[in-house]
């Protein structure tokens, strides 16, 4: 009975956890939508240069 008690409130902790963490990444999403929308070409830009980077790496790593 106690175990189950105690599972009880580690599963209302965790969904208090999973909760807070679902609110910070909504909000941090809403900022970085923000973000992105004041300058989206710079954004693409700077994706398409990560994309080309992260590309040649791989490629080389090949050899």
């Amino acid at each position: 009975m106690t175990e189950e008690i105690e599972v009880s409130k580690m599963v209302d902790n965790l969904s208090a956890k999973i909760d807070e963490l679902t609110k910070a990444m909504k909000e941090k999403k809403e900022k970085a939508e923000e973000t992105i929308k004041e300058n989206p070409i710079a954004y693409v830009a700077g994706a398409f240069a990560g994309g080309l980077i992260v590309g040649y790496l791989i490629a080389r790593g090949k050899d």
